[in-house]
């Protein structure tokens, strides 16, 4: 059975942290994404019956990366009922991964290390017949997974 839903466009990915101001400062200075609007709200009847969790105190970072700023990134800390936490294995079910392409994966690799970034490995070059690309797997400060991939067009020579 065919059902049409009517999913015209993706708007944006939402991700819960534990602390919305580090969280921030990752995806912005690391990253390189931009803050677009940055909220809280407590008490207030909407966000509470739409996460169905009872006076939810909810923080919310709007970022975008510089190239689509029309996909964003909600980073959500909710305070208030208190969040439980704990990071599945990269292959867990439920789990799911935000993908950022970037010009230079092995100096981005390098300088993430240096910043103590915890990465699942080093870049992997995939062949030119199988796309060519070079990825990479990385967490956020919480734990959230992250992929950056460097396109078949973007190598860099060495």
């Amino acid at each position: 059975m065919t059902v049409n839903v009517c999913a015209n466009k993706l708007d944006h990915i939402a991700i819960m942290v534990s602390d919305l101001e580090q969280s921030c400062q990752f995806y912005r200075d690391l990253l390189g994404l931009k803050k677009i609007e940055l909220y809280e709200e407590q008490n207030i009847v909407g966000a509470s019956a739409a996460h169905g969790l009872a006076e939810v105190h909810l923080k919310l970072c709007v970022m975008a990366a510089p190239d689509n700023p029309e996909i964003t990134l909600h980073l959500s800390q909710i305070s208030q009922p208190e969040c439980p936490s704990g990071r599945g294995e990269i292959h867990h079910v439920p789990s799911a991964h935000i993908c950022f392409t970037v010009t230079d994966i092995q100096s981005t690799y390098e300088t993430l290390i240096s910043a103590g970034v915890e990465f699942v490995s080093a870049p992997v070059a995939w062949p030119a017949e199988k796309g060519g690309w070079t990825l990479c797997f990385l967490y956020d400060p919480d734990g959230n997974l992250i992929e950056l991939v460097q396109p078949a067009s973007n190598v860099v020579a060495s």
